[in-house]
C-alpha cells in the first residue's frame, strides 16, 4: 500500500512538471478593442459659426476615469458596447500533448468539477498556464489538470456555449476574466473553484443569466464589472468577495432591486448605472475604503445604507436619481474631494450631508429642480479645477458665498438665479456665463484675477455690471447677448492681451464701457446688427489685429483710439460706413490692410498718415471713386490689389507710392485714369492691368512704361481699345 502511494505521488509530480512545460504560446493575441464610449463636450466659447450648445448632461466617465478602458461608456441604450473583430490570434502551436490527466494534482477525481454551488473547493497546488487564454484560440487550460492558475487574461466572448465547463479548472486568474456575449449561457456554476482575479472580472451581455452562483468562492478581484444582465435577480453569487480595490460596476441589470450578496466586501469604488428596479442599497457592507461613488439613473430612495461611508476622496457623482431627496449617508465625504457632481436629480432638496466639504477638484451642480438651498456648501472655499453651476431651483448662489478661488472654469449656465451672490470670489482661470437669467453679474464684484471671460447666449442679460474688478484679461468673448445695449461694467478693463471678440450682440448700439481699454491683441467687432459707432474705444493705443466685419448699421469708426501700428486690419461688409476717420494716426500695417465691401466709402480719407503696408486690398467698395486719402503711402511690401470697385474713376491719391511687390488693377468698369500711380518706380514681381472696360489700353501701357523696374513681367489685357 505504501509502495503504491509512493509510485502515485511520483507519477503526479512528473505530470505537474510535464504540464508546466506544455503551456501554449498566446503571444499572437491582438489587443482588446477599446470599448470606451464617453465623449467630452468641451463647451463652446462663442465664435460666430459655433453652435455653443450647453453641455448639461453632467455625465461622468464612470470607472474608466480610473484607467479602465473597457465597457464603461454606454454606446447604445443597452449600455453594452459591441466589440468587433476578435482577429489576429495565433494558431495552436503551444500544445505539447498534455491533454491527458498527467497534470492532475490529486484534488478530486479526473472528471473535473461540474459546479458544486455550495462547497468550497480547495486549490492546493494549481498548475500554471502562462499567458492569455481565449476560448477557441490555443490550448484549453483545463487540459493541464483540474486546478489551474492562468498568469494572463481569460476570455470567453462572442460565442455559443451552454455552460463553462471549459473553465472548471480555474483557481486563479492573474489578469482579467471576461465572460461576455455568450449565447445560450444560463449559469456560471463551473467557476466554483475560482478564488482570485487579479485584474477585472467582467460578466456582461448575457441575456439568460439569472444568477452568479458559481462565483461564490471568489474572494478578491481588482475590479468587478457586471453589466447588461437583464435576467439577473440578485448578487448573492458574489457573497464570498472580501475586497475589490477598484470599482464594482453594476449596470443595466433590469431586475436587481438591491445589493444583497455584498455584505462582506470592501470596495474602492461603486458605480451603479441604469438599474431601473434598484430602489435600495440594502445588502452593501459598511464601507471604510470607498473612494469613488457614481450613481447614474438609479431610482434609489435614500443613501442611508452607506452610513457615512468614506473616505470618498476622489469622485462622488450622483445624476438622474429622481427619487432621491437628500444625501444622508454621505457624511463621510472627504473635506477635500476631487470631484463632486450632482445633476438632474429632480427631487433632491437637501445637501446637508455635505457640510464638511471645504475643497473640491471639479464641482458640477446642475439642473436639480427642487434644490433651493445651497447653504450646506458654504464651507467650500476653493475649487481647484472647474466649477459648473447650472442652478434651476435657487434664487441666488449665496450658499456658495465662501468660494474664493476656482482654478479652472467657473460656468454659470442654464440657471434660474436672479443674482450671483459670489462676492468673495477673487480668482478663476475662466468665467463662462451662458443662458443666465439674471439682469447683471453684480455678485462678482470681488473678481479681480481672470484669464478668460466668455459671456454668451444670455437673452435676459441687461448689463455687465459686477465685473468692475477686472483690469487685465487674456481673452474676452461677448457673444449673442441681444439685450445688451452697451458694455458698461467693463469700465476698468485696460488690457486684453490675446483677443476681444464682440460678436452677434444684436441689441448693442455702442461700445461704451470699454473706455479704459488701452491694449488689445486682436479686436473683433462683428455681426452686431444695431451697432452704430465705436465710441468707447477712445483710449485704445495699441492693437495687433483689428477686424470689423458685418456690422450693417455701423456708420463711424471715429471712436477708435490713436494707435499708430497694427499687424492686420480688416473692414468688411460695412455698407453704412462712409469714412475711415478713426484710423488717422495709423502709420504702418505690417500685414494686410483689407477694405472689402465697404460701400459707403467714396475715397480713403482717414488713412492720411499711412506710410507702409504689408498688403493693401481694396475690393468691391461700390461707392469708391478715387484713392484720395493715401497721400503718405510710399510702399506696399506685398500685393496692392484694386479689384471690382464699380465707381472707381481714377487712381488719384496714390501719387506718393514708390514701390510695391505686386500691383493688380482689375475689373473696374468706369476707371479711365491711372496716372495717379505714375510715380511708382519699382514693381518687384508682377504688374496686372486687366478687364477694366473703360481704360484705354494705351493708358495702361503708359503706366507700365512709367514704372522703371518690373521684376516678373507685366500683363495687360481685357481693357478698352
Amino acid at each position: 500500500m505504501r509502495a503504491w502511494s509512493l509510485v502515485a505521488l511520483l507519477v503526479a509530480a512528473c505530470g505537474d512538471k510535464e504540464a508546466e512545460t506544455g503551456t501554449p504560446d498566446d503571444t499572437a493575441e491582438t489587443a482588446e478593442p477599446d470599448d470606451t464610449a464617453v465623449a467630452d463636450d468641451t463647451g463652446e466659447t462663442g465664435e460666430a459659426d459655433d453652435t455653443g450648445e450647453v453641455d448639461d448632461t453632467g455625465e461622468t466617465g464612470g470607472p474608466d476615469d480610473t484607467g479602465e478602458a473597457d465597457d464603461t461608456g454606454e454606446a447604445d441604450d443597452t449600455g453594452e458596447v459591441d466589440d468587433t473583430g476578435d482577429t489576429g490570434f495565433g494558431d495552436d502551436t503551444g500544445d505539447t500533448g498534455s491533454g491527458d490527466d498527467t497534470g492532475d494534482t490529486g484534488s478530486g477525481d479526473d472528471t473535473g468539477d461540474t459546479g458544486d454551488t455550495g462547497a468550497t473547493l480547495s486549490c492546493t497546488s494549481p498548475v500554471t498556464y502562462t499567458g492569455d487564454y481565449r476560448y477557441g484560440q490555443g490550448t484549453d487550460p483545463c487540459t493541464l489538470g483540474n486546478e489551474v492558475r492562468v498568469t494572463g487574461d481569460v476570455t470567453v466572448s462572442y460565442t455559443t456555449l451552454s455552460d463553462l465547463s471549459v473553465l472548471s479548472c480555474l483557481c486563479e486568474v492573474d489578469g482579467d476574466l471576461e465572460i461576455r456575449s455568450v449565447t445560450g449561457l444560463t449559469d456560471v456554476t463551473h467557476l466554483s473553484r475560482l478564488t482570485t482575479v487579479g485584474g477585472t472580472l467582467r460578466v456582461a451581455n448575457l441575456s439568460s443569466l439569472a444568477s452568479l452562483e458559481g462565483l461564490h468562492n471568489l474572494t478578491t478581484a481588482g475590479e468587478v464589472y457586471v453589466h447588461t444582465l437583464p435576467a439577473l435577480v440578485d448578487l448573492n453569487g458574489l457573497r464570498g468577495l472580501t475586497a475589490v480595490p477598484d470599482y464594482l460596476t453594476v449596470g443595466y441589470a433590469d431586475l436587481l432591486t438591491d445589493l444583497s450578496g455584498l455584505s462582506g466586501v470592501s470596495l474602492g469604488g461603486l458605480y451603479l448605472t441604469t438599474n431601473p428596479s434598484m430602489t435600495s442599497l440594502n445588502g452593501l457592507a459598511a464601507q471604510t475604503g470607498l473612494n469613488n461613488l457614481i450613481l447614474d439613473d438609479v431610482p434609489l430612495t435614500s443613501l442611508h445604507e452607506l452610513g457615512g461611508a468614506g473616505p470618498l476622496s476622489q469622485q462622488v457623482s450622483i445624476g438622474e436619481c429622481d427619487a432621491l431627496t437628500d444625501l444622508t449617508g454621505l457624511e463621510g465625504v472627504s473635506s477635500g474631494v476631487s470631484t463632486l457632481r450632482l445633476y438632474d436629480n429632480g427631487a433632491l432638496a437637501d445637501l446637508s450631508a455635505l457640510a464638511a466639504v471645504r475643497s473640491v477638484g471639479d464641482l458640477w451642480i446642475g439642473t436639480n429642480g427642487a434644490l433651493a438651498d445651497l447653504s450646506p456648501l458654504a464651507g467650500i472655499t476653493e475649487v481647484t479645477g472647474d466649477a459648473t453651476l447650472a442652478i434651476t431651483g435657487a434664487a441666488d448662489l449665496t450658499g456658495l458665498a465662501g468660494l474664493t478661488t476656482v482654478g479652472g472654469t467657473l460656468t454659470l449656465s442654464n440657471t434660474a438665479v436672479s443674482t450671483v451672490g459670489l462676492e468673495q470670489l477673487q480668482s478663476a482661470d475662466e468665467l463662462l456665463v451662458r443662458a443666465f437669467t439674471g439682469p447683471d453679474l453684480a455678485g462678482l464684484v470681488g473678481l479681480t484675477a481672470l484669464n478668460t471671460l466668455t459671456i454668451e447666449r444670455n437673452p435676459d442679460l441687461l448689463s455687465l455690471g459686477g465685473l468692475s474688478g477686472l483690469t487685465s484679461v487674456s481673452e474676452v468673448v461677448i457673444y449673442d447677448n441681444d439685450a445688451l445695449t452697451d458694455l458698461t461694467g467693463l469700465d476698468n478693463l485696460t488690457t486684453v492681451s490675446v483677443e476681444l471678440d464682440i460678436n452677434g450682440d444684436d441689441g448693442l448700439t455702442t461700445l461704451a464701457g470699454l473706455d479704459s481699454l488701452d491694449t488689445v491683441g486682436t479686436l473683433k467687432i462683428r455681426n452686431n446688427a444695431a451697432l452704430l459707432d465705436t465710441e468707447g474705444l477712445g483710449a485704445l493705443s495699441a492693437v495687433g489685429v483689428l477686424r470689423v466685419i458685418d456690422d450693417p448699421q455701423l456708420a463711424s469708426i471715429a471712436g477708435l483710439g490713436p494707435f499708430t501700428q497694427a499687424t492686420a486690419i480688416t473692414l468688411q461688409d460695412l455698407p453704412s460706413l462712409a469714412s475711415l476717420d478713426g484710423l488717422d494716426a495709423l502709420i504702418r500695417v505690417t500685414g494686410a490692410l483689407d477694405l472689402d465691401a465697404v460701400d459707403g466709402l467714396t475715397d480713403l480719407t482717414g488713412l492720411g498718415a499711412l506710410e507702409r503696408a504689408g498688403d493693401l486690398d481694396v475690393d468691391t467698395c461700390a461707392g469708391l471713386t478715387s484713392l484720395e486719402g493715401l497721400d503718405a503711402l510710399q510702399r506696399v511690401d506685398g500685393t496692392f490689389y484694386l479689384d471690382d470697385n464699380d465707381a472707381l474713376l481714377s487712381l488719384d491719391g496714390a501719387e506718393a507710392l514708390r514701390r510695391v511687390d505686386t500691383l493688380r488693377i482689375e475689373d473696374h468698369d468706369l476707371l479711365t485714369d491711372v496716372t495717379g500711380m505714375h510715380g511708382v518706380t519699382t514693381v518687384d514681381s508682377y504688374l496686372y492691368i486687366r478687364y477694366n472696360a473703360s481704360l484705354a489700353t494705351a493708358d495702361a501701357e503708359a503706366l507700365r512704361d512709367a514704372i522703371g523696374t518690373i521684376g516678373g513681367g507685366a500683363f495687360i489685357s481685357g481693357n478698352a481699345p
